[in-house]
């Protein structure tokens, strides 16, 4: 009891802290400042970002390692859609040297294999982001990972679903099939008519 803790830490009629508790946790620094203003020296105040410092540093550096790992991913990604793309422009050389004679533009044929690379990167990073959503909501409502409570102090994961992320990474992988596309689109456009009709 607060009573007992006084007599053991010899503190009559004092307490060596007080804990105010939030609704919002992410304006414990608004709410610091309030109170040092208002207790001033030699009175201190610390925010539970403060005080758990050590266990955010840890978790933002996990936070780099995963997001290397997975531009690690995505850069395998885009060495497949180009690849792919590229045997794709081998394959048609005598239907794009048709195509040519038959008057399509170099621009026109570069937009369609750009689209065609944009539709590959579309359709994997929609699988991914239906996916990540899936298991994140799993996540978020049910304790499937355990955490040990000594070093996290919590037991189970915690997920927050952040509307800028998700944009922000479908931005990214869409951007990236984008450009891995561009290679193998201009080499279709560069293709040489005569020599394209004469491939078998």
């Amino acid at each position: 009891t607060l009573e007992d803790a006084r007599d053991l830490f010899q503190m009559k009629g004092a307490a060596s802290g007080i804990a105010v508790s939030i609704q919002d946790p992410e304006k414990a620094m608004d709410v610091k400042q309030k109170i040092q203003r208002q207790l001033k020296y030699p009175y201190q105040t610390r925010t539970w970002m403060e005080t758990n410092r050590t266990l955010f540093g840890a978790l933002k550096l996990e936070k780099m390692a995963m997001f290397l790992i997975l531009a690690l991913i995505i850069l395998v990604a885009c060495l497949n859609i180009a690849g792919c793309l590229t045997i794709l422009v081998m394959d048609k050389t005598r239907d794009i040297g048709i195509l040519r004679a038959m008057g399509v533009t170099s621009a026109s044929l570069v937009r369609i294999f750009a689209l065609d690379g944009l539709i590959l990167g579309a359709g994997g990073a929609a699988f991914g982001f239906g996916a990540g959503l899936g298991i994140c909501t799993l996540l978020k409502n049910y304790s499937f990972i355990a955490l040990p409570k000594e070093i996290y102090y919590m037991d189970r994961l915690p997920v927050k679903i952040s509307a800028g992320d998700l944009v922000s990474v479908l931005g990214v992988a869409l951007f990236l099939s984008f450009i891995s596309a561009v290679y193998p689109a201009i080499v279709a456009g560069k293709l040489d008519t005569v020599k394209a009709l004469r491939y078998e």
